[in-house]
């Protein structure tokens, strides 16, 4: 090897090597920035106390549902996320079990669609880079672990603006309400939302995996001396017209099913008289807003003899 090359071959690794330590400088102020805690809703996940007397698990239903924040006396948490499927609410639980109190009452939302769910419908494993074991993910990946895990700041574009300018807080987004009392309006989401249910659960055949992970809940919350609680949140009518009556009885007979294997309890509150026709207490169709999901709470933990 010739001089010159060798001349060349050093400049460019010193080159190399002030890339990175800069990248990994402005990754490290860029992970720490209030704005990109509140990307995704996810930064909860590391603020996760100890001795949880109440979790819940789930997708939005569960995520927009239940708010243990007005509950005194009681150290609740919600592990849900948008679109989380029954797999990863079992990594998530066996991730977070050591934080979990003795007897902590475990909820499992299980919507209509939660046992047709697709296993990885939208990339939605991306989301759990930032805080879940490499090894549990579905579809994991390599390259998009340095991008999600090592170094988001590859990722971050137009939110690059938070180290010049950050947020005051973290911010843990919920949607407002935004149908008010338009039935129409309730009506026309209700389809939308189906649609979405639909695409979803397109490519078929996952129910006996989402109905293995159930049921790999519900044996380590009893293996571990918890109380799991499968629910359906409260839906309007708007929502619940939607589906046959044929329909309604499969998904229920899947859930009695399990509950009679295991002795559980299951509390159905989707056609729930309080809740389906009081639109003030939706964000759409079959959603909670703050109001809503505060009322629900405290009727569901009432309920459950938690409160």
């Amino acid at each position: 090897m010739s001089g010159d090359l060798k001349r060349f071959m050093a400049r460019g690794l010193c080159f190399a090597a002030v890339w990175l330590a800069m990248l990994a400088a402005l990754n490290h102020f860029y992970v720490r920035t209030n704005g990109y805690k509140s990307l995704d809703c996810t930064f909860k996940f590391y603020l996760v106390p100890d001795g949880i007397q109440v979790a819940n698990l789930g997708s939005s239903h569960g995520e927009y549902g239940l708010d243990y924040s007005g509950i005194r006396g009681v150290t609740g948490f919600n592990f849900a996320l948008s679109g989380q499927s029954l797999y990863s609410d079992l990594q998530v639980l066996e991730k977070f079990a050591d934080r979990l109190a003795e007897g902590c009452t475990v909820i499992i939302p299980l919507s209509y669609f939660s046992f047709v769910q697709a296993r990885d419908h939208n990339n939605q494993h991306v989301l759990y880079y930032r805080w879940l074991d490499y090894g549990s993910i579905q579809n994991r990946d390599p390259v998009e672990y340095v991008r999600f895990r090592l170094l988001p700041v590859i990722n971050a574009g137009f939110n690059l603006k938070y180290l010049i300018r950050d947020k005051k807080a973290v911010e843990f987004h919920y949607i407002p309400s935004m149908l008010g009392d338009n039935v129409e309006e309730f009506r026309k989401y209700a389809r939308l939302h189906l649609q979405y249910c639909r695409d979803l659960m397109h490519e078929g055949g996952y129910e006996a995996f989402n109905r293995e992970n159930l049921e790999g809940i519900i044996r380590l919350c009893l293996e571990r001396g918890f109380r799991p609680v499968l629910i359906t949140t409260p839906y309007t009518r708007y929502y619940n017209e939607l589906f046959s009556q044929e329909f309604l009885d499969g998904f229920h007979a899947t859930i009695s099913d399990i509950c009679h294997r295991y002795g559980l309890t299951y509390l159905d509150y989707s056609h729930d008289p309080r809740f389906a026709e009081t639109l003030e207490w939706f964000v759409d169709s079959d959603h909670l807003n703050d109001k809503g999901r505060k009322a629900f709470t405290e009727i569901l933990l009432k309920d459950l003899g938690v409160i």
